[in-house]
């Protein structure tokens, strides 16, 4: 184990796994990352994408185990519908972490079926799944095709415009539905 400035790496937080493991073994989950992957997570130059174009499928997490990297220590090892094996790797609380958003649980799977949940228009979805934006979509769907914004203007005044700040670009809505986008 070595430390380098507030995190220890090759570090795993038993409870984490534990945690982890009784919550999700056997159960389903929808895949909020777009593939899943094949090889020995233990030795990274060993992996590869298995599967792309996966995003929001169901999958049924056949195993939880400990993983090598502080990043993402927990290892999904995940079955799609049409039988596909392969895993995933995840962060469960951010313990021991750079909080890179990307590593996290909630980036990687959905405890509830997103298509219930939401209830956007088939149009919608497409546009979300391919992580597309278009004028009059709700911020739900912003969030699912692009990710959570680095910083969010609410608006208190009459005319309730909220904007919110990604890294390369503006988005503006009223009402809750995206209005405008603007290029940084």
């Amino acid at each position: 184990c070595r430390l380098n400035e507030n995190q220890f790496y090759d570090l795993v937080p038993l409870k984490d796994f534990e945690a982890a493991k009784k919550m999700f073994t056997n159960k389903t989950l929808w895949l909020n990352a777009d593939e899943i992957r094949m090889g020995n997570p233990l030795k990274l130059d060993s992996l590869f994408v298995l599967k792309k174009g996966l995003r929001f499928e169901p999958v049924n997490v056949t195993s939880v185990t400990l993983g090598s990297i502080s990043e993402c220590p927990i290892v999904f090892t995940v079955k799609t519908a049409k039988g596909d094996k392969g895993f995933i790797m995840a962060n469960v609380s951010g313990t021991n972490t750079s909080l890179d958003q990307k590593f996290f649980f909630g980036a990687k799977f959905f405890t509830e079926d997103p298509k219930v949940k939401y209830h956007f228009s088939p149009a919608v979805w497409e546009n979300v799944k391919a992580g597309h934006l278009a004028l009059g979509m709700e911020k739900d769907a912003v969030i699912l095709a692009i990710g959570i914004p680095k910083d969010m203007n609410n608006s208190t005044a009459a005319d309730g415009l909220d904007q919110w700040v990604y890294p390369t670009r503006y988005l503006y809505f009223r009402n809750n539905k995206l209005i405008d986008i603007r290029n940084q």
